[in-house]
């Protein structure tokens, strides 16, 4: 089996991780939830949700009709890997939107 991004996955890949790189500062050694308290953690959770949304990426498989990106399964798994690396505060929309 083949792992390797193909061309086009690597595409969305290097333009995912400038976004994120543009937006939020990678992985430190102490997360961010644990260096804000839970109403500023909420708070800059529903920013990055918005940045996401005016970005394209906030549900990168949704048809664009309905706030989507039109997106593959695939392209969703290399946000989320590439999201990942990145100091984002994403917990309090995993499970939903």
């Amino acid at each position: 089996m083949d792992f390797n991004d193909t061309k086009e996955e690597a595409e969305f890949r290097a333009e995912a991780r400038a976004f994120l790189g543009k937006h939020l500062e990678p992985k430190g050694d102490k997360p961010l939830r644990q260096r804000v308290d839970g109403t500023e953690f909420m708070k800059l959770a529903k920013q990055w949700q918005k940045t996401k949304s005016e970005g394209g990426y906030a549900q990168i498989t949704w048809p664009k009709e309905i706030g989507g990106r039109g997106g593959t399964p695939m392209q969703q798994v290399i946000w989320n890997q590439e999201e990942g690396k990145f100091d984002a505060p994403t917990g309090p929309f995993t499970i939903g939107l």
